[in-house]
């Protein structure tokens, strides 16, 4: 699974800058809140043995102010989906 793009994210005008390096993603570009640019959003992203397409990672929860676990899906080679532990999406990514 190759993540080292930028996603837009899906409903807002912010962009996410992937680095497998450091396996984190960080907020590029904000238009509602610049002040995120550089904000660590995702991290401990781990590619899964099991399947091309998916990887675990926790995703920053702003309410309770800490990481929480999710599963990243890369579908049709474009777009990204987070979804918690319950599958719920919390997040989608179109990649540029």
């Amino acid at each position: 699974m190759k993540l080292e793009r930028l996603g837009k994210h899906s409903d807002k005008p912010a962009t996410l800058n992937f680095n497998m390096s450091t396996r984190e993603a960080t907020v590029e570009s904000h238009l509602d809140n610049p002040e995120a640019k550089g904000l660590t959003v995702i991290q401990k992203i781990q590619v899964s043995k099991n399947t091309v397409n998916s990887c675990t990672a926790e995703i920053f929860h702003g309410e309770s102010d800490t990481f929480v676990p999710v599963t990243l899906f890369l579908q049709n080679g474009r777009e990204l989906t987070v979804k918690n532990s319950v599958d719920e999406l919390v997040l989608k990514l179109i990649r540029e």
